[in-house]
């Protein structure tokens, strides 16, 4: 949910030279949804009023803060250079985890975090993202 849908499109568009895929309505009408896409990942966006009007729960929602995205990258540092010389809101700075992983964080225009990490090259670092899925089952009793 965003309240200026052009304002966010060209805030990707800039940051992170994201293509826009699709918009709603297709006509001469203002645009009031977009699908953008960042390499391989797309996001969606849509503005407050017309998102309220098919789910009515977010009514009074905040928008940002809430939710934060997950990104896997190739090359994290770049990543984190490219964005703080573009004037980007880092967050939380490039830092090695505890599970073998470097990661950052931004904001974006609307308030939401979006992490970037990428998997350091040593035993120690676990699988997880989109290299190697697994689904773990916890048993009670």
């Amino acid at each position: 949910m965003v309240e200026d849908l052009a304002e966010t499109v060209e805030w990707y568009e800039r940051v992170f030279d994201a293509e826009v895929e699709a918009t709603l309505p297709e006509d001469d009408e203002e645009d009031w949804w977009a699908q953008v896409a960042i390499g391989d990942a797309s996001l969606m966006f849509q503005e407050r009023a017309s998102l309220i009007e098919k789910i009515p729960a977010l009514d009074g929602a905040s928008i940002g803060g809430s939710l934060a995205l997950y990104l896997d990258v190739d090359d994290a540092e770049r990543l984190r250079d490219d964005l703080a010389d573009a004037g980007v809101d880092i967050v939380d700075d490039l830092h090695e985890t505890d599970f073998g992983w470097t990661q950052f964080a931004i904001e974006d225009c609307n308030g939401y975090v979006i992490w970037f990490g990428e998997k350091l090259d040593d035993e120690g670092s676990l699988d997880i993202g989109r290299r190697h899925r697994s689904l773990v089952r916890r048993h009670h009793g």
